[in-house]
């Protein structure tokens, strides 16, 4: 409870500042009669951003980037393209590395209509620094979708992403170095691929040169959350997979945030009480849950009509603490209802 008023007074003092808005207008990254799809981006060493998406401007759609600076000004003129290959180009994700570049991750249909992982790294004058249309990150036959990336210590990065070249849908990883060769095995390595499916996860370095990462599992359809822990080689460092929440209901949509000391705090959706409230959970490297029970960080099960909180995320602050902010349904009755409808709400 004393985390949960830490973070509600914090918000509230937050919630006075004034707010003052840098540019005088938004900035055009990309206007036009053409298909903008798949936006991300990630802030940049000079105080700007690089943002990425897939378009259709060229007939196909394709990848391309922009730089804009912290005054709103566009750095490279032009958006650079970043892959034009035939057919579609989707799904980007950005991480800046630690040599002060950026990769770029993207599902590609070029050269299998159901998608393979290409990867390419820019630095910030908009040079492609890696071949003509990207690296081969997973190429191995079957649907490889859903990418999540974080930048290694080495100039390089871990990729997640979905993967049904097994029966069931299952989670792979490959970690690429800085000039963006495979270091795990060729079209990588299964981190999850239990008789379910794998689906949703949430990564981060470990600070160490490995990852750490949860996902949900899905069984019977019976969702749970487990946490793996992965070293620079690709090895699992644990016995087993952490059961980070197993309880009655589903349990899904893991957020992390990575604190001091090699301790990382997990927060999710719980439907263990009839609606969904919010929970979290600290564990460390080793493997091993610091608090005795999950946190409830929301739950409003006694409240006379409870409604469902979703979807959270978690960000880490410079106090080694963590703000958690989620959807919450107490004022909205109608969403409330077609989201849980066996609800008092």
């Amino acid at each position: 409870m004393k985390n949960l008023i830490l973070v509600i007074l914090l918000l509230s003092f937050v919630a006075l500042l004034p707010a003052e808005l840098q540019w005088s207008s938004p900035v055009q990254i990309r206007q036009g009669v053409n298909i903008e799809w798949f936006r991300t981006g990630t802030e940049t060493t000079d105080g700007g951003a690089i943002y990425v998406w897939s378009d259709t401007k060229l007939g196909e759609r394709d990848l391309w980037a922009q730089k804009v600076d912290a005054n709103g000004n566009m750095v490279w003129g032009e958006p650079l393209l970043i892959d034009g290959k035939p057919d579609r180009q989707e799904d980007p994700v950005i991480t800046r590395t630690s040599d002060g570049n950026y990769i770029i991750a993207w599902i590609d249909f070029y050269d299998d209509l159901d998608g393979n992982v290409y990867a390419q790294k820019i630095n910030n004058n908009g040079d492609l620094l890696w071949q003509e249309g990207g690296k081969p990150v997973c190429v191995f036959p079957g649907i490889q979708i859903g990418l999540n990336m974080e930048a290694d210590m080495d100039g390089g990065a871990f990729i997640i992403w979905g993967d049904s070249r097994n029966p069931s849908k299952d989670l792979y990883a490959q970690r690429i170095s800085s000039s963006g060769d495979p270091l795990w095995t060729v079209n990588g390595i299964p981190i999850a691929d239990g008789p379910g499916d794998e689906i949703q996860n949430t990564m981060l370095p470990d600070g160490q040169g490995g990852m750490m990462l949860a996902y949900t599992y899905t069984f019977l359809n019976d969702a749970d959350i487990f946490a793996k822990h992965f070293d620079a080689n690709g090895n699992m460092t644990w016995a087993q997979a952490m059961p980070l929440a197993v309880a009655t209901g589903n349990q899904n949509g893991v957020r992390m945030a990575a604190l001091t000391g090699g301790e990382f705090m997990f927060t999710w959706t719980d439907q263990r009480n009839n609606d969904p409230d919010i929970y979290a959970q600290k564990v460390n490297i080793a493997g091993e849950m610091l608090w005795p029970n999950p946190f409830i960080v929301y739950g409003d099960q006694d409240a006379p009509l409870p409604a469902p909180q979703q979807n959270p995320r978690i960000q880490a602050t410079s106090d080694n603490a963590a703000v958690i902010v989620w959807e919450d349904f107490r004022l909205d009755n109608q969403k409330c209802r077609s989201l849980c409808p066996k609800s008092s709400c």
